[in-house]
């Protein structure tokens, strides 16, 4: 449906100046980061090229040109936004990890840091998939009715019964079990879907979920 419409939303689009663009995408402006002349000048042609690429559905050399545009601008959403150093990336965690494991970890994290600086893409996702699985052995979730004081309504007795055992089931599921744990997870949103329809007017918000590493959210 969206190749369908592509031509004519695209016949419509007003492209904003790059500088609008790049403070409505990036979160900057001239209070927070200052870019060189250089990259301003490089940033402005190459986002011409782009609009050009995009209007005329070369939707391949558009992706191309766009990551050049990111890549100009990646040391200044650094700046901005300052990647979390090994021991923020700790920080909330309640077990104590023993030294040996610590100095295990701060080398996979500075290794990997370095490969996402590198572009070593396979290396990079190696690297971190190692290191919040071992991260992940330290972790204590939520308990069931920690993590259901999130949500801003409640449910039904009969429901909560079978929203805690199948959040108990996926708590003791092993992260090699990605299939079952996701079958779980659609059950346990299923069942409260209807709470979701009902209360759709009000803000409901909850807590993420990090088991073995990887992290969950309500899918609303």
């Amino acid at each position: 449906m969206y190749k369908i419409q592509k031509p004519y939303i695209l016949a419509n689009w007003q492209p904003k100046s790059v500088d609008e663009f790049i403070e409505e995408e990036y979160g900057f402006n001239e209070s927070n980061i200052v870019i060189k002349e250089n990259d301003k000048k490089q940033l402005k042609a190459i986002y011409e090229e782009w609009v050009k690429l995009e209007k005329s559905g070369d939707e391949d050399r558009a992706n191309k040109k766009y990551e050049e545009f990111d890549k100009i601008l990646a040391p200044y959403l650094d700046e901005l936004y300052p990647p979390q150093t090994f021991e923020e990336t700790l920080d909330g965690l309640e077990s104590v990890i023993p030294a040996e494991t610590l100095s295990k970890l701060k080398t996979i994290f500075e290794d990997a840091r370095k490969a996402d600086k590198d572009e070593n893409e396979e290396l990079s996702e190696k690297l971190w998939n190692e290191f919040y699985e071992i991260l992940g052995q330290f972790y204590n979730p939520p308990t069931f009715e920690e993590y259901m004081a999130d949500f801003e309504f409640e449910v039904s007795e009969a429901d909560s019964k079978q929203l805690k055992q199948l959040y108990e089931e996926i708590l003791t599921l092993d992260k090699k079990e990605e299939q079952k744990n996701a079958k779980k997870w659609e059950w346990f949103f299923n069942i409260l879907d209807p709470y979701f329809k009902a209360n759709e007017e009000i803000l409901i918000s909850a807590s993420k979920l990090t088991i073995n590493g990887q992290d969950y959210f309500p899918q609303h």
